[in-house]
């Protein structure tokens, strides 16, 4: 990750593009997530264009948070991707002390095959709750 961006591989770089073309002429209804281009960001479609009150798409975050707009045609719209669970990545967890915070580097599955790599972060609390929710468990039979 650089910048808070997740990096962009060849794999991620042709997900876009077909996101792009996934769906010329899309238009999403009030309460559809859409995946905003121009801001690389999902949002829960809240206004759309009527041609009197609202003369573009408003967008909200899923979970919350300031709202954005986006072009009356739609053009940077697109039907956003589900993802369908997150695994290790494989690199170490780190631990930042003076933020309290942890980072691990996860693999985001999505419904239509692809991966993305990005990194959870986690809270000292988060951590905590993670770690006294896994059970003792007996070391596999040999």
């Amino acid at each position: 990750m650089t910048g808070g961006r997740t990096e962009r591989s060849a794999e991620n770089n042709a997900r876009r593009r077909a996101l792009q073309d996934a769906a010329p002429g899309w238009k999403p209804q009030l309460g559809d997530i859409a995946h905003d281009m121009a801001r690389s960001r999902n949002g829960v479609v809240v206004g759309i264009p009527d041609g009197a009150a609202c003369l573009n798409y408003h967008l909200r975050p899923p979970k919350g948070g300031d709202e954005w707009s986006a072009a009356p045609d739609a053009s940077t719209l697109r039907p956003a991707c589900t993802v369908t669970h997150a695994t290790p990545a494989g690199g170490a967890m780190s631990y930042d002390a003076r933020a309290k915070q942890g980072a691990l580097p996860i693999v985001l599955h999505h419904e239509d095959g692809t991966t993305e790599e990005t990194i959870l972060i986690a809270s000292r609390a988060e951590l905590a709750e993670l770690a006294v929710s896994i059970p003792d468990a007996a070391p596999p039979a040999a």
